[in-house]
């Protein structure tokens, strides 16, 4: 068996599925910034998605998970703070139109 194949892609897995499953860990694909639990991947497996090999994915904590949320709240809330700023301010448009744009 080829070692692209699904199948060997999916057995390539088994080691971080034991460790996953042992320490209540998620799989963390960074390249998409996507997390799954175990039987998450397991069901999308069976479907033909996600089928990436172990270099494609780590292994984090619950406690990465929410950390990682409260970083996107946290930044998104730093942003529409900015733009509610800038609406006040009046420099959320410019005072002249952009070169080539009409008022």
């Amino acid at each position: 068996m080829s070692d692209d194949t699904p199948d060997a892609i999916i057995a390539s897995l088994k080691p971080m599925f034991d460790k996953a499953d042992a320490e209540r860990l998620l799989f963390y694909g960074n390249y998409h910034e996507i997390w799954f639990t175990p039987d998450d991947l397991r069901a999308h497996h069976r479907q033909g998605k996600f089928i990436w090999g172990p270099v494609n994915w780590t292994l984090r904590t619950r406690e990465d998970y929410l950390a990682g949320k409260r970083r996107v709240l946290l930044n998104a809330q730093s942003e529409l703070a900015a733009a509610e700023q800038k609406l006040r301010d009046g420099s959320l448009y410019p005072a002249r139109p952009l070169s080539g744009m009409s008022p």
